[in-house]
């Protein structure tokens, strides 16, 4: 019996270790390692579509974003820009072609950040639920946040290519509205004008009491500045 107890004992401890080097392993390959597509040496939007590279984080070289891009011909300074936020196939090359006609249609210069993950399919918090918090649970700085990652994207397109637009409006589908909602909820100083949700597959509530990303509890946010 006392022997069964020590190798019950022993397997008990065994697994727990390796558990304990697949989470550290799996932080480390996540949020400290840096990931992303090769940054770009021209950030300039020219007429039809192209694409250029960034770092997501305004200080840091961990992590880089794609930004696919849209320019009609008659599109100037100050005429409307639209974020596009794809969905969970992350596909965001093709919500770009789908937004071509209506661009042209209406003189919208389109930008759609392409938050690519090889783990999309097991993890939603880095995208549609904001990167507020890591897959372990831990709160990530707001500097990280995804949110702040589409204002890092306006304020270097406006700067690089002499743009002087103070706001953009924003559109998201399935994935992408549940980050458009939650966006407007938890950061109001953003520089959204108009702002779209579509198809959302579920919604944060403003209740402190639910847990995020079902409500906003342990978030941080000022309830009363959100419903004012």
């Amino acid at each position: 019996m006392q022997k069964t107890f020590k190798i019950l004992k022993k397997g008990i401890l065994y697994t727990f270790s390796i558990l304990i080097l697949l989470s550290i392993t799996g932080y480390i390959y996540l949020y400290i390692l840096p990931k992303g597509p090769e940054i770009t040496t021209s950030d300039k939007i020219n007429i039809g579509i192209g694409s250029f590279v960034i770092y997501a984080y305004k200080g840091s070289e961990r992590k880089s974003i794609k930004v696919w891009t849209y320019k009609p011909e008659s599109w100037n300074d100050k005429d409307k820009i639209v974020f596009v936020m794809h969905g969970g196939g992350r596909n965001a090359d093709d919500y770009l072609n789908a937004w071509v006609e209506l661009a042209n249609k209406n003189n919208l210069l389109i930008i759609v950040p392409e938050f690519e993950n090889k783990f999309s399919k097991y993890t939603t918090n880095d995208y549609q639920e904001g990167n507020l918090f890591t897959f372990f649970g831990t709160k990530n700085p707001k500097s990280e946040w995804a949110f702040t990652v589409v204002e890092n994207i306006f304020d270097h397109i406006k700067s690089v290519n002499n743009i002087t637009n103070k706001q953009y409006d924003i559109f998201g589908h399935s994935a992408g509205g549940q980050f458009v909602h939650r966006m407007v909820m938890l950061m109001p100083e953003s520089s959204i004008g108009t702002a779209i949700a579509a198809n959302s597959g579920f919604y944060s509530l403003s209740n402190e009491k639910l847990k995020f990303p079902y409500g906003i509890q342990k978030t941080d946010i000022n309830l009363q500045k959100i419903l004012s």
